[in-house]
């Protein structure tokens, strides 16, 4: 495409008259003076100056009648101004001057009267000179503080430098001489430095120090050095050509290899025009791009002299003529590299065109949008996410770039490839960084601000708040991850902040099959029978290893609930206990705070509700009791009442395989069926449990079995006569009747080893022993009685033993309990005394008073009890002359001794 129109607007070929320069500057309004430093326009156009020799020709701009032509340069003034004739000339408007350069020297002009003000002393012989015009601008105002205008003067060898001081130039550094080794051919300032270009090469020089740097070295069979400005937005940077070449330098003298121009033949001179360079070669004009590098147009003017730059366009000078190149509409050119995907180059159009600003952004963000879509379909896709980002494009635009990624589709200014495999990998790894950091921004925000279109359509809405725009963002980073990093998902959807659209999550795990992963997506939302339902789904499933495997998840959820999802919890804790019963009761027996809360009670009641295996609210009755130590009566009550109807129930089953009814089934180790370990179950409640009421218990047993349970209830109802007559007389177990009283006489109870020498003398009838029947009266077991008597002598009373035992009974069978219930008196005794003889130091008397007390106490006798060996008196005679009798005839022998040591005991005490 031709970007620049030509038109020859003036032409001295026919009249034989040669240019010598041309300088062009904005229209003013006749009459009106400039200051020095503001210029005011009076009205918009060019004014175009054309010199010839001495004369100055000025044309102004006009509107032309010719459709073709737009603008028509008519001549407003012909003046002889000049004393010789121009070999160069600029405009400084700052300055509202003309600045003049002729082999006398440079000579300084009124911009609006072109009248000299005056000369510059010591240009003399000058060749070149160059002007910089630099501004100070308050960026927050945007406004133009001052300027620093400096200018060099070339003679020959030697360069000058002067500064603008308000009033005239000034020169710098007139002690230090800026000497070169060749002749200057070209000259340009740049910033605080002048670049020159010599016949081979290119130096710096350093105003301030004079040091001088070289660029670079070049083929000197050239025309010669050629040097442009580049325009105000890149004022760091000069442009300088060799050869076929061109290289961008900064103001550090370093070149930039990657941004140079190709041109097709050796340029003479180079003006950029952005974004455009041109360049005048010796037969045409030639039309390049900087940044990319681009040919555009070849213009078919030959000689070009010089090149101005004016409102209208570009004026070109040759020997004879002067054309001007206008830049095409900028939205044709834009609109054509936008077709042909050249973005870089239709924004560099766009930001130099006339629109307002506001617009021109708008645009480009247009551009950038279409240039990041281009980019992703050329599979740079962090490339085209990074211009999204900088451009804050809604994201639901940029998702919609992805295949399946919304649930419509949206319009782009190009029709996107289907990706391959790799390619999508790619994208998708790139598309979560974008919407990571999108995410990031969107977060910190308390508002959601609007983001840009990539292409304006009726169906591509943008999401107006930070809600949707979250749930977008975390349903595709979803999508990303599961399609390329599983290890992610997790987390995500663990975030406390994430906006998962929990539909489409759900739709887009199931169909990877990533269960678990669905699994925390329902646990951080709290649906709770979404999770059960996938558990027990999967668990029909089959993939497990055991049938246990498959239900425990369901377990572990179940588990975790709580009693506020009591009944969630028993909705589906049913098909687990169909599944396994004694694992399901796992939920409710595991020892975790939520489970330990649950009310128990409810719980027993649902587990026989659904009537499961009589042992499993056995067991977890037990768990509740004996694990957890629980002291509800109801619940122990409960267990009871379950394990004597599990008994009841055994019992029934075992007489109907035995083929009779009647008799009583002894107790066997727990681990001979059922029976037999209800029974020890109920055996071990018994003991264990002190609030049930055995007394419904007992009510409810048979009359003709069950005995060791009565025995244990009757105990436990105080009925221990009762207990101790089913061990001795129906069970004949008189170890199982010892170790009884073995144990109520460590929990308290004294006087039981009494009752069972009771029963041993006087054998209780059927019927106080609560039995239905019982053939014959049980006979008295006298023998028991003593053997009981010797073992535990030291736990039974023994003056209420002796009083049990029948007249007839011979005291010799019974003088070994009774040796040793005197032995064990006399250490209980001796054991007295010997605590008793601390306090004699204190109160001797009443020490001696005690001991004997307890001696009458021990004994069983009293003053009135006499005896044949000692003539003391005993209240019975029987047992004088027996082996008891001689026992108490010993313990008066004692009595005597004692007697002795009290006496002995006071005359110390009177002595001392």
């Amino acid at each position: 495409m031709d970007v620049y129109d030509v038109e020859k607007v003036l032409n001295f070929k026919t009249k034989r008259i040669s240019i010598s320069c041309i300088a062009c500057h904005e229209l003013l309004c006749c009459g009106y003076e400039l200051c020095h430093t503001i210029k005011v326009p009076a009205s918009s156009g060019d004014t175009l100056l054309v010199v010839f020799g001495k004369d100055l020709h000025t044309y102004q701009s006009q509107c032309s009648n010719d459709p073709v032509k737009k603008m028509s340069w008519q001549l407003s003034s012909q003046n002889t101004v000049f004393s010789k004739p121009v070999m160069e000339m600029t405009i400084v408007a700052e300055l509202d001057m003309l600045i003049v350069l002729t082999d006398s020297g440079l000579r300084f002009h009124n911009l609006t009267t072109y009248e000299q003000r005056c000369a510059l002393a010591g240009t003399e012989g000058a060749t070149l000179f160059d002007v910089s015009v630099e501004e100070e601008v308050e960026v927050t105002k945007n406004l133009v503080l001052e300027h620093t205008i400096r200018l060099c003067i070339v003679q020959v060898k030697t360069i000058k430098v002067y500064a603008w001081n308000g009033t005239a130039f000034e020169e710098l550094h007139a002690h230090q001489q800026l000497k070169l080794h060749q002749p200057a051919r070209a000259v340009l300032w740049l910033a605080d430095k002048i670049f020159v270009g010599l016949k081979d090469e290119y130096i710096m020089l350093e105003t301030s120090t004079g040091k001088m740097r070289e660029v670079f070295r070049f083929d000197s069979g050239q025309t010669g050095p050629v040097i442009a400005r580049m325009s105000r937005d890149e004022r760091d940077l000069v442009m300088l050509a060799y050869q076929k070449k061109a290289l961008l330098v900064n103001s550090r003298a370093k070149p930039d290899r990657t941004a140079s121009i190709e041109w097709t033949d050796v340029p003479n001179l180079m003006f950029h025009d952005p974004p455009y360079m041109v360049a005048a070669m010796t037969k045409h004009v030639e039309v390049n791009t900087v940044s990319p590098s681009m040919f555009m147009q070849q213009i078919d003017i030959r000689g070009v002299a010089r090149v101005r730059k004016a409102s209208a366009g570009l004026f070109v000078q040759t020997a004879n003529s002067v054309y001007l190149l206008t830049q095409r509409p900028a939205e044709e050119r834009v609109k054509y590299h936008r077709q042909h995907h050249q973005f870089k180059l239709a924004i560099q159009i766009q930001l130099v065109s006339d629109r307002p600003q506001d617009e021109n952004e708008a645009i480009v963000a247009g551009i950038r949008a279409q240039n990041g879509v281009h980019l992703f379909c050329e599979n740079k896709f962090k490339d085209a996410m990074d211009i999204f980002l900088s451009l804050n494009t809604d994201v639901s635009h940029v998702i919609g770039l992805f295949p399946d990624m919304l649930p419509h589709r949206l319009k782009y200014p190009e029709r996107i490839p289907p990706l391959t495999d790799y390619q999508l990998f790619n994208s998708l790894e790139a598309l979560t960084d974008f919407l990571l950091k999108k995410r990031a921004i969107i977060a910190r925000g308390q508002d959601l601000t609007e983001g840009s279109v990539i292409y304006e359509h009726r169906k591509n809405v943008t999401l107006k708040t930070r809600k949707n725009a979250l749930s977008v963002i975390d349903t595709t980073l979803l999508k990303c991850y599961v399609q390329t990093n599983h290890n992610e998902v997790a987390p995500l959807l663990r975030l406390p902040d994430n906006h998962v659209n929990i539909g489409e999550a759900e739709r887009v795990l199931t169909k990877r099959e990533l269960f678990s992963e669905l699994i925390i997506l329902y646990e951080e939302h709290a649906m709770h029978a979404e999770i059960l339902q996938l558990l027990r789904s999967r668990a029909k499933v089959k993939v497990f290893p055991s049938p246990l495997d498959a239900i425990q998840p369901t377990i572990q959820k179940l588990q975790s609930l709580g009693e506020e999802h009591l009944s969630l919890i028993y909705e589906w804790a049913e098909w687990v206990f169909n599944e396994n019963q004694f694992e399901a009761l796992k939920m409710f027996t595991d020892d975790i705070p939520t489970v330990r809360g649950l009310p128990r009670g409810h719980i027993l009641s649902y587990l026989d509700k659904i009537g499961l295996d009589k042992m499993v609210p056995i067991q977890y009755l037990e768990h509740v009791i004996y694990t957890w130590g629980d002291v509800t009566e109801e619940l122990h009550q409960a267990l009871s009442t379950k394990l004597r109807g599990a008994v009841v129930a055994e019992l029934e089953n075992a007489r109907a395989i035995r083929d009779h009814e009647d008799g009583p089934i002894k107790l066997g180790p727990a681990s001979d069926g059922l029976l037999n370990d209800f029974r020890h179950k109920l055996l071990t409640f018994i003991k264990k449990s002190t609030l049930y009421r055995p007394e419904h218990v007992l009510a409810q047993l048979p009359m003709n079995c069950l005995f060791e349970e009565r025995a244990l209830l009757l105990g436990r109802m105080g009925r221990h006569d009762q207990a101790l007559g089913i061990y001795v007389y129906v069970l004949n177990d008189l170890r199982e009747a010892e170790q009884y009283c073995n144990t109520s006489f460590l929990e308290g109870r004294s006087e039981v080893y009494l009752d069972l020498l009771r029963v041993y003398l006087k054998p209780p009838g059927p019927l106080s022993l609560g039995l239905q029947e019982y053939s014959k009266q049980p006979m008295c077991r006298v023998g028991e009685a003593l053997a009981m008597l010797q073992e535990h002598a030291s736990r039974i009373n023994l003056f209420e033993a002796i009083k049990m035992f029948p007249e007839d009974v011979p005291l010799k069978s019974a003088g070994h309990f009774l040796g040793q219930a005197m032995t064990f008196s006399a250490s209980r005794l001796h054991m007295i005394m010997v605590s008793k003889q601390i306090h004699l130091q204190n109160n001797t008397f009443m020490s001696l008073m005690v001991r004997e007390s307890c001696c009458r106490q021990i004994l069983h006798v009293d003053e009135s009890t006499s005896c044949d060996e000692c003539n003391l008196r005993i209240a019975n005679k029987v047992f004088v002359r027996t082996p008891v009798g001689q026992l108490l005839h010993y313990a008066c022998y004692k009595r005597n001794v004692l007697a002795t040591e009290r006496t002995t005991g006071q005359q110390n005490d009177i002595k001392l």
